[in-house]
């Protein structure tokens, strides 16, 4: 009875135990990200400093580009298809006069840029809100559990080559332990 009283006692600290590191995590995940404190530094040189500019810049292409393409090919979509047949003149817009050879072919092209248009606007929106949750969404961090820390140079094996008559390749190599 009494031993049954001690391992829940010991279940329950494990847990409680396991909590807090649960609560840790959730708080550094939250946190708000910011560059290394390193970034900086006042004591950096001009070198350092715009080295560290390129990479601050580096981060930021990748947005510019991806928002510089949405943006172009959304406006390229709407303003050299959707638009003239919305408005039903290919003449005014981009200077193709008579491209509808019938009223007909005007009208049918009318309702499916209309069609087309909701869709665009769907996709635009969503892939809009994606492009937003993934910058701003946080990459993570590595775990506080000892499993992920990185061992020390003393535990780690030493690595030798033995020399003998056969040529030096990897069945050469031995492991001290």
């Amino acid at each position: 009875m009494a031993e049954t009283k001690r391992k829940r006692k010991i279940k329950q600290r494990d847990l409680q135990s396991d909590l807090s590191a649960l609560l840790e995590t959730r708080e550094d995940i939250t946190a708000d990200w910011s560059y290394p404190e390193w970034t900086d530094a006042p004591s950096a040189g001009c070198c350092d400093a715009f080295e560290l500019f390129i990479f601050k810049l580096i981060t930021i292409v990748p947005v510019i580009i991806t928002f510089c393409l949405f943006a172009f090919f959304g406006t390229y979509y709407i303003y050299c298809f959707l638009y003239p047949c919305l408005i039903e003149d290919f003449g005014s817009t981009l200077g193709l006069p008579e491209y509808w050879s019938t009223t007909q072919e005007r009208e049918t092209d009318k309702y499916w840029a209309q069609v087309l248009l909701i869709i665009f606007i769907f996709c635009a929106v969503n892939l809009f809100a994606a492009l937003i949750l993934t910058i701003f969404t946080n990459p993570g961090n590595i775990p506080h559990d000892h499993e992920w820390d990185m061992p020390d140079e003393q535990f780690l094996p030493q690595m030798r080559t033995s020399y003998g008559d056969s040529d030096s390749d990897i069945s050469t190599l031995s492991i001290k332990t």
